[in-house]
This record gives C-alpha cells, sequence and structure tokens, in this order.
C-alpha cells in the first residue's frame, strides 16, 4: 500500500462509512489502538485495518474524517445550546441557540435558514431571505497541540465565526452543544395566578394574575397587554404604559427548582410591575399553582409524540387550551369536550371532529432520567381520524423544537454524541500511529466519550441519513490535511474561553460589588444589626451562592464568582436589581410560594434554586 493513492483514500472513506453504519466498529479502533500503544507498534494500527480488509492506514482514514466533516454539514447534527455573542464593549453576551438537522437544514434561534451553504466545514447564508447572517467554521477539539482534551461528557464540538443580527452590526458569534437556555414566548405558557407583589413597606400583597396563552396573547388580570415584546434568549417579557396599557412591566421566566425554603418546581417568573400610570414599580413574581380546572392547564403543549405501530415515537399535533375555556388540536377548534376536574381528564368525541381523544394533566416536580422538563404535562391517546385506531399520545407546555426531550432534539442529540464519539476515536487512533505527543491523551477521553455514546445509542444503531455521506471522493494529489481544528481550536478557545471570564468577571463582580454593596451596607447594618444580620447572612449565603454560580455559568459559558452579599443586598434594593436586569445581567429574584399568606415576606429571604432552562 502507498500512503495518498487512490485506493488507501478510497478504502479509507469506505472503512468510515462502516463504522458509521455500525459505530460499535469505532470502539473496536479504540481497543485496536490502545494494544499498539500498549507494544509500542504504531504500525499494527495499519496492520488491523488491512486485516478487516482496507487497504489503508490510519493517516488517511482520519484524512476520511476530515473530509467528511469538512464536506458535509450533517456531521456536525446537534444542538448548540450554549452560545455567546461578542459585544461591542468587550462583554460576551448569551447568543441564540442553533440547531443542525441535516446537509441542508439548520436553525437559528429556533428559525429556519434559508439557501445555506458549507464549505471547507464552514456554514454560511445571507440576509436574502433570512433575518440574519453568518459565517461560522465548525471542528472538533480533541486536545491537539499538548492542550487537555475537553471534558469526558463533551463531543468535543464547538463553531466560532460572525453572526449579524438583524439591524445591528456583525458580533463574534461561537459556542458548543449545551441544553437549550433560549425559549419562544410558548415555552412560558401558562395560568400564573400565585403572584405578589412588594409593597413599600416590604410586606408582599397578592398580585394580579398573569396568563401566557401562546405566543400571541398574554393577559394580565383577564386584560390583554398590547403591544408586548419578547426577548428569547433573557426569556424576559416586557410592556409598557405607551402601547396603550394600563400597566407596564418586564418579568424574567426561569424554571424554579424545589429547594429548603419551597416545594415549588417548574415555570415561574419574577421582576416588575407599575400597576398604574402614577404608580411606582412594584416587585412583581409568580408561579403556576395547582390546577383545580381546565381554565389553569392553559397553555401551548407543542412538545409532543404519539407512539407508532412499531413501537417508536414521532412528532404529536399541538394541544392549546386556551382561555373560555377553548380546547385546540392542531389548530382545530374541539367541540362537545368534556372535562372532569377530580380526575383532571380532558375528553372529546370524533363527531364533530377532526380528531377524538382522553387524556389526563399533570403537574411534573421532579426531572426524570429522560427529561429535564418541570411543570404541566398531559398523557392519554388521541384518535388522528375516524378510521384510524387510537395512539399512545403524550406532550408538555413549549415547542416541539424548545423541548430538549422531543422527538427530534433527543434524536439529534444521539447522533451528536455518536458522530463526535467516532471522530474522537478515529483521531485519537490516528495520533497513536504518527507518534503525536497528545495521542494518548486524546484515547483516554475518547474511550470516556464511548460510554456516553453507547448508553445513548445501545443498539449501536447506525448514523442514518446524510450524515452517513463521507464526503466527495478525496483527491490523492490534494489529500487536504490531518486534523484542522489545530489551528481553530488554539484561537477561538483562547477567545471565548480567556476574554469572557476575564470581561465577565471583572465587570459583574467589581462593578455590582461597589455600587450595591457600599450602599446597602451602611444603610442596612445600622439599622437592623443583630436580628436581620443572622438571618440574612446564613440563610441567603447558603441558598443563593449555588444558585448565581450556576445561571451565570450556564449564560456565559465561564465559571464566573459574584459575591453573595451583591445578590442579597440587590434582592432589598429595587433599583439597583432594575439596573442590573436593563443591563442583561442575571438576576436572582425570588419565586412566589404557594399560599399568599404571611409566608410571602419569607421569600425575600430564601429564594428558591433557579435554573436557566
Amino acid at each position: 500500500m502507498t500512503n495518498g493513492s487512490t485506493t488507501g483514500l478510497t478504502d479509507a472513506q469506505n472503512y468510515l462509512v462502516s463504522v458509521l453504519n455500525s459505530p460499535s466498529k469505532a470502539n473496536d479502533y479504540l481497543t485496536a489502538a490502545e494494544n499498539a500503544q500498549q507494544q509500542g507498534n504504531p504500525e499494527a494500527l495499519a496492520t488491523y485495518l488491512q486485516g478487516l480488509g482496507f487497504d489503508t492506514d490510519p493517516n488517511e482514514v482520519a484524512q476520511a474524517v476530515d473530509n467528511y466533516q469538512q464536506n458535509n454539514l450533517a456531521a456536525w447534527a446537534g444542538v448548540y445550546g450554549a452560545t455567546a455573542l461578542k459585544q461591542a464593549d468587550g462583554t460576551y453576551k448569551s447568543g441564540p441557540p442553533l440547531v443542525i438537522y441535516s446537509n441542508a437544514t439548520a436553525e437559528l434561534d429556533f428559525v429556519p435558514i434559508s439557501n445555506v451553504t458549507f464549505i471547507g466545514a464552514t456554514l454560511s447564508w445571507t440576509a436574502a431571505g433570512n433575518a440574519t447572517a453568518g459565517s461560522i467554521t465548525f471542528f472538533q477539539n480533541t486536545g491537539s497541540g499538548g492542550e487537555d482534551p475537553p471534558p469526558a461528557d463533551s463531543t468535543g464540538y464547538a463553531f466560532a465565526g460572525t453572526l449579524t443580527m438583524p439591524g445591528g452590526a456583525a458580533q463574534a458569534y461561537s459556542g458548543k452543544p449545551g441544553p437549550l437556555t433560549a425559549f419562544p414566548l410558548e415555552h412560558w405558557s401558562g395560568n400564573y395566578a400565585a403572584t405578589g407583589v412588594k409593597n413599600s413597606d416590604g410586606t408582599f400583597s397578592a398580585g394580579p394574575t398573569l396568563v401566557v396563552q401562546d405566543a400571541d396573547t398574554v393577559t394580565l388580570e383577564g386584560t390583554k397587554i398590547t403591544g408586548f415584546t419578547w426577548d428569547n434568549i433573557a426569556n424576559t417579557l416586557a410592556w409598557t404604559l405607551e402601547a396603550g396599557n394600563a400597566t407596564a412591566g418586564a418579568v424574567q421566566f426561569y424554571t424554579a427548582q424545589a429547594s429548603a425554603s419551597s416545594t415549588y418546581a417548574g415555570p415561574a417568573f419574577s421582576g416588575t410591575l407599575q400597576q398604574s400610570a402614577s404608580g411606582s414599580a412594584q416587585q412583581f413574581t409568580g408561579t403556576i399553582p395547582q390546577p383545580k380546572n381546565l381554565a389553569d392547564w392553559i397553555g401551548y403543549y407543542g412538545a409532543t409524540s404519539v407512539k407508532q405501530s412499531d413501537g417508536s415515537y414521532a412528532s404529536g399535533p399541538i394541544l392549546q387550551i386556551q382561555a373560555g375555556p377553548a380546547v385546540l388540536v392542531a389548530g382545530a377548534v374541539v367541540s362537545g369536550f368534556t372535562y372532569d376536574s377530580s380526575s383532571a381528564q380532558l375528553s372529546w368525541v370524533i363527531t364533530g371532529n377532526t380528531t377524538a381523544g382522553t387524556i389526563t394533566f399533570v403537574v411534573i416536580t421532579k426531572p426524570s432520567t429522560q427529561s429535564t422538563y418541570v411543570g404541566p404535562a398531559f398523557s392519554g391517546t388521541i384518535q388522528l381520524s375516524s378510521g384510524s385506531e387510537p395512539q399512545t399520545w403524550a406532550g408538555h407546555i413549549g415547542t416541539e423544537n424548545s423541548s430538549d426531550d422531543s422527538p427530534g432534539i433527543s434524536g439529534l442529540q444521539k447522533a451528536e454524541m455518536v458522530i463526535g464519539f467516532i471522530g474522537a476515536a478515529i483521531m485519537a487512533a490516528q495520533g497513536i500511529y504518527a507518534v503525536y505527543k497528545y495521542g494518548p491523551k486524546v484515547l483516554a477521553w475518547a474511550k470516556a466519550r464511548w460510554g456516553a455514546a453507547n448508553q445513548a445509542n445501545p443498539e449501536n444503531a447506525p448514523v442514518s441519513g446524510e450524515a452517513s455521506n463521507p464526503g466527495p471522493q478525496i483527491n490523492p494529489d490534494d489529500p487536504g490535511p490531518v486534523n484542522t481544528s489545530t489551528d481553530v481550536t488554539t484561537d477561538v478557545t483562547t477567545d471565548v474561553t480567556t476574554d469572557v471570564t476575564t470581561d465577565v468577571t471583572t465587570d459583574v463582580t467589581t462593578d455590582v460589588t461597589t455600587d450595591v454593596t457600599t450602599d446597602v451596607t451602611t444603610d442596612v447594618t445600622t439599622d437592623v444589626t443583630t436580628d436581620v444580620t443572622t438571618d440574612v447572612t446564613t440563610d441567603v449565603t447558603t441558598d443563593v451562592t449555588t444558585d448565581v454560580t450556576t445561571d451565570v455559568t450556564v449564560d456565559v459559558d465561564v465559571d464566573v464568582t459574584v459575591d453573595v452579599d451583591v445578590i442579597a443586598a440587590a434582592v432589598e434594593n429595587e433599583p439597583k436589581v432594575k439596573a442590573l436586569w436593563n443591563a442583561g445581567m442575571p438576576v436572582v429574584l425570588p419565586p412566589m410560594p404557594e399560599d399568599q399568606g404571611e409566608s410571602l415576606a419569607a421569600a425575600l429571604v430564601s429564594p428558591a434554586v433557579r435554573t436557566s432552562a
């Protein structure tokens, strides 16, 4: 065999196809690489490949992987939820999520991108037919150049480039696979009837009910809010008096997790509310209470699935519960439905409708091993036509593509883990064959990745469809570089990691500590002394430290330490809280407990655990 020959490169691509069609073969390749390393005989890997009938070597197989990743967007299939945009002042803010479905299908911020091109591992699109324009390059960080490899739970995938948002200039845009943290408004739909407002004397009173019906309809105490804006990166809903409303407000939605101070788990919001033109802004918080009637289940149940006859699951029709109450299935109004409040069961028949169904609503309060979702959900059966059999049907609040456990997203995450493992395994073997010093490190990382990939795809199912296309035939006279991620990895890692850590840590810690801590410490310590100092220091320090660190880390994708005293002070200082929100910084504020009695005031010193999703 001659390296660079047509036969060798063709066989390398054929071997790659066999691995994509049977991912367990990549683990066999890892084992062969490990044996070659232990024997001190890198050439044993070429012998292994030839023993399988492929006249090639690990260098050419690595070139086949590079060719595959350079020419096939589907090779990067996955959910890139951990993204960042660089601001004009050099700081970073969370960016829109990017989802890669196939060789020609991608979504930015849940909106399909039209007329994409993919050349040289670079995805590009223009403003023609799109609200955005962008050019981003993908790479797989395998710890080349002597650097430590990515964490064991990472595919090593990442991208970096530029993104032009509507009406803006091009910004540095980077990201990697991660859970979605930006959501459409439907994701937060629901009947937020357990609300409270903070009075000027520090006490809480029951607040007005906020209902998010869908992306177009939001009401406050039964009155429709007009001209509202929705920031799905910050998950913030805002409206003004100038838009013709009797109130003005800005609230940020988040998912509350149960804690020692609150048993509530599910969608929640926190922000400010001005209840009249002459009134002042008040702290405004809310959660969804335990539903008692059908109107309490108001929401957009767009993350649904139906079970097929072969046992697999596919996306199901959307269920909407609207004010009235009204029921819609796949956009069609359901007539003659019945609701049993004692069992939370909703039923309707095929007569007069296009579907028939019987479902039971529940409130999920604990994430499962399959899903991170908490909040209203349903399960039961649906008959999709008069001549069909009922099928198992289940779903929860949100949209199909804004849910980590939807059929489409979960399938992409499996493909992402398996394809990422295959790439890491082959690059690790190539590193050992070429006696690169980083080979053993990548070998250890790839073996750790095998466990996650095998768990995601226990049947060792092939990476089907376009993802199995190895790309065009490699030109033996110009086979391309091997593992071209080295240069890109170094550049992007430096920009994203170093710049973000330095900028955000300095901005948040220095600016907020000085402004808020100084003002509040003098005023509060003098007046309150022993009682408040003991209670607030112990309770808030314990609860808030973990919460804040988690929130900021997810948003900006770096480790950021924020002084607990700063947050404790911010909770008690409304103008500063508003300033932080306006600046786009995450702020921890307490959700309301389920009752509206004396325990409302306790929310100030015992904020619940908060997550970004």
